[in-house]
């Protein structure tokens, strides 16, 4: 695990508000504490994995590739990002 890990620096719990974010929080740590990485834990909501099941998929959010049509990554590369703390 510490040679998959190795380029990681931090584990992040992203707290969307559903289920036992105690127990989560907990387990991240733990995490973060044995592999030796910083913690983040960074606020968030279910209405993106809601959209990316139910859609809409229009907007800033997803990128729309036709079955069998070809892609580059400078789509992906205009997506928003987050900082982390």
């Amino acid at each position: 695990a510490t040679e998959l890990l190795k380029n990681y620096e931090r584990v992040a719990l992203i707290d969307h508000g559903i289920g036992d974010m105690d127990a989560a929080r907990a387990h991240a740590r733990e995490m973060a504490e044995v592999f030796g990485l910083s913690y983040a834990e960074i606020p968030g909501s279910v209405g993106y994995v809601r959209r990316l099941v139910h859609g809409p998929w229009a907007g800033e959010d997803f990128v729309l590739v036709q079955p069998g049509s070809p892609t580059t990554s400078s789509p992906f590369l205009s997506l928003h990002t987050i900082a982390l703390p």
